[in-house]
């Protein structure tokens, strides 16, 4: 048996405990919390993305004027990349912006989202794909280190 504060629960195999080591350490912390990883359904998705594009979110905006204006600049200074990793790629805005100024007459990079929600893995993958279809798109439905490890491990 494990025991955390006042709940006990029997060790199960990692990949089945996950959720409920999750729950029984945040629900027993003090203040109480639950990782967003479980929120990210398709219909979490939808609401983050909506939350997104509202005009006083600022984080999302910012970023994406930041990336649209600096794009060349990055590109030149990262000498043409082979790769590109993008993480929480959401519906894969930022990675159009940063590509916004990309001379697709050289070799493309590869571009790997990674994401916990397997519905903006699709939808970013889609839009990215649909933006240019020289581009390889390999998405990686994980959490941000596994998803870098698997992205480098291409």
């Amino acid at each position: 048996m494990t025991r955390t504060g006042d709940v006990s629960m029997s060790v199960m195999l990692e990949s089945e405990s996950t959720l409920a080591i999750d729950v029984v350490e945040g629900l027993s912390a003090n203040p109480k919390r639950l990782p967003s990883k479980y929120l990210y359904d398709s219909l979490g998705s939808q609401l983050f993305q909506a939350i997104c594009e509202l005009p006083w979110y600022n984080i999302t905006n910012g970023e994406i004027r930041l990336l649209k204006q600096c794009s060349e600049a990055i590109m030149s200074k990262a000498n043409s990349p082979s790769i590109l990793v993008e993480l929480g790629s959401g519906n894969g805005s930022k990675m159009l912006s940063l590509l916004s100024n990309w001379q697709f007459g050289q070799q493309s990079p590869v571009v790997h989202f990674v994401d916990i929600s397997p519905a903006a893995l699709e939808l970013s993958t889609l839009n990215l794909s649909q933006y240019n279809d020289s581009l390889t798109v390999v998405p990686h439905e994980s959490t941000y280190e596994k998803g870098l490890e698997a992205a480098l491990a291409e």
